[in-house]
């Protein structure tokens, strides 16, 4: 009898005391024709994280919190399940029903030539209107796919502000996300600080494999805003956008993707346009509670460019598409369960 799992779901947790348990209720909920297992990477939480994960039929393995890296992380992952289809999700998006890993496998199932396909994010209750809408327009209600045809039509089509269109092209979140773990061990996540799942969507089109958006799988999703973990991300942000132009041109020469680039005084420029949002928020505060939180939060995004800015290295782009190495992990990995 064959035991191995169809899905192998994985969860990178660091203090997720708050919503782990709520998580895993929804996924040991799902209702679904094939098997699946659950295994979670702990980054040495000091919060009862480990603890309630163990009150589930879970696999759980502890690392040292500075081995951390999302790509190390997620390969790690696609070499310690072995299930066919390989599952990331975040520790604190929570599976909206009972059909969300169904829905999000689905296109696996029906196409061999779909390399991932990722869920619709939906804001908590609680988020910033501002917050909200800027998630729905991201993940909409409408299915769609990229493969290397309408990748390059689209492109075409774009002659104008082809550079933004490159990266919003490459939509792919491993917040909540299904990949072929096949296709996963033949072309890992590169060393990326982030954007990784976008490099991967670069990856599978080249391969001439295909990326669907499945909205039937939906999980709770969003983050309160920060200024500190806004400019982080922006910096981080900046560094990826770099490499995958220079990915996107090793991939496909002839498409001329224009470089990512940003300056000080285009950041400059944007003050003037963002004093004023912050007063708009200010006098919405009381209709929108947060709006002061979020838009405060939108000036770490200008901290962390005016960063990049600062530190950029075109020599740091070659060791960032190298392939992340979870040799490390492997090695210091723990299992606890």
């Amino acid at each position: 009898m064959n035991t191995t799992p169809a899905a192998s779901i994985f969860i990178r947790t660091f203090n997720e005391a708050q919503l782990i348990e709520q998580c895993l209720q929804a996924i040991f909920s799902q209702k679904v024709s094939f098997t699946y297992d659950v295994t979670i990477l702990d980054c040495e939480s000091t919060d009862e994280t480990v603890r309630i994960a163990r009150n589930f039929p879970v696999t759980i393995y502890s690392i040292p919190k500075s081995l951390f890296s999302y790509s190390k992380a997620l390969n790690f992952g696609a070499q310690r399940t072995s299930g066919e289809f390989f599952v990331p999700l975040s520790a604190h998006a929570v599976p909206c029903n009972s059909d969300w890993l169904s829905a999000l496998c689905q296109p696996l199932l029906d196409n061999v030539r779909v390399a991932g396909s990722y869920s619709r994010q939906i804001a908590w209750p609680e988020a910033a209107r501002s917050q909200q809408r800027s998630i729905e327009r991201e993940f909409p209600l409408t299915a769609k796919s990229l493969d290397q045809s309408s990748f390059f039509s689209a492109l075409a089509d774009h002659k104008q502000h082809r550079r933004r269109w490159f990266y919003s092209a490459l939509t792919f979140s491993n917040v909540s996300s299904c990949i072929r773990r096949s296709f996963l061990l033949q072309y890992p996540f590169r060393a990326l600080p982030f954007s990784e799942d976008r490099a991967f969507v670069l990856d599978a089109i080249g391969a001439d494999m295909e990326i669907r958006y499945a909205p039937a799988s939906a999980v709770w999703h969003s983050h309160p805003p920060s200024f500190k973990e806004n400019a982080r991300i922006a910096h981080s942000a900046s560094l990826a956008r770099s490499a995958l132009h220079v990915l996107g041109q090793s991939l496909f020469p002839d498409l001329r993707i224009p470089a990512y680039s940003i300056s000080k005084a285009s950041i400059i420029a944007k003050l003037p346009t963002l004093l004023v949002w912050n007063c708009l928020a200010t006098a919405l505060a009381a209709l929108e509670p947060g709006a002061i939180r979020h838009i405060w939060a939108q000036t770490g995004i200008l901290a962390g460019k005016w960063n990049f800015c600062s530190s950029a290295s075109a020599n740091d782009t070659k060791a960032l598409l190298e392939p992340a190495d979870p040799a490390a992990l492997l090695k210091e990995a723990r299992k606890l369960a």
